[in-house]
């Protein structure tokens, strides 16, 4: 015939032996029959078979129904939600947080990122020098070098993000409550800039009533290079029974040990740092 015949499957019932001379569709009407199935003609030289939709039910007549009146309900009472106030221990917190109390920082000496790093599980820095230094968490980085990307660890001053591509800006950690390294993903409380986690270093408050000063000064020195020392004051003044003023200063001199033979320069990886808050 000619033909070409698609979708057979459909087809379910014994298929009846066709014995004589028959046209086309008097070999298709008598193949279908029983079987469930249906065909239609795609084109003039193709078939497609499928199988037959079930008969529509009855429509059954309905009755009208008579309308019920239903009255409004009462105001729900007010939902009324509590919060605690009391503060959750970090410790206890679902998540990999890691914490250094102010105790722990001044019994090791901890007064930089890299003495966290040497006390933390995952935390690492490079050694590019200070305030060129990278925080890798969880063996997470967006490169070697700083600026070409968002950086995959937030550092955090309290509540205030002090860095988005550029590096750690390696902040004395002088008067400090504590320090925590919250391990990522953090992006649901921190957003971008939290894939790996975050750095925190939260600050001491101000007391109420209270004249307070500190100061303390370190001296090293150095074999066939420059002199070393750091100086750090801490006061707190209240200015009103209800606000203090608190304030912190340091100055760090690093001295360097290389010399520039080209340049004739002693000492050139000398490094200086000096901060207020």
């Amino acid at each position: 015939m000619g033909v070409s015949v698609g979708g057979l499957d459909a087809c379910k019932g014994p298929g009846a032996p066709l014995v004589g001379l028959f046209t086309l569709r008097q070999a298709l009407d008598r193949a279908v029959a029983g079987s469930g199935c249906g065909y239609a003609f795609i084109d003039a030289h193709t078939i497609r078979f499928s199988p037959l939709k079930p008969a529509p039910r009855p429509q059954i007549a309905l009755r009208p129904v008579t309308p019920t009146v239903i009255e409004p309900l009462a105001p729900l009472a007010p939902l009324i939600v509590t919060a605690g106030k009391r503060p959750a221990r970090l410790g206890s917190l679902p998540g990999g947080v890691s914490v250094i109390g102010s105790p722990q920082l001044q019994d090791t000496g901890a007064g930089e990122t890299g003495s966290v790093a040497r006390q933390t599980t995952g935390f690492i820095t490079t050694n590019l020098g200070a305030g060129r230094n990278k925080i890798l968490l969880r063996g997470l980085s967006d490169g070697t070098f700083t600026g070409r990307t968002q950086s995959t660890v937030g550092t955090y001053l309290d509540d205030l993000p002090v860095n988005y591509n550029a590096p750690d800006p390696d902040l004395r950690l002088i008067d400090v409550e504590r320090v925590e390294v919250l391990r990522g993903p953090q992006g649901a409380l921190y957003g971008g800039g939290s894939l790996s986690g975050i750095y925190r270093i939260v600050t001491r408050a101000p007391e109420l009533g209270v004249y307070a000063a500190s100061a303390g000064t370190t001296f090293a020195d150095t074999e066939s290079g420059s002199d070393s020392y750091r100086f750090e004051g801490v006061v707190n003044v209240p200015t009103s029974a209800q606000s203090a003023l608190r304030a912190t200063i340091y100055h760090d001199v690093d001295g360097g040990y290389l010399d520039d033979v080209n340049l004739r320069l002693s000492n050139v990886d000398k490094t200086t740092r000096r901060g207020d808050a």
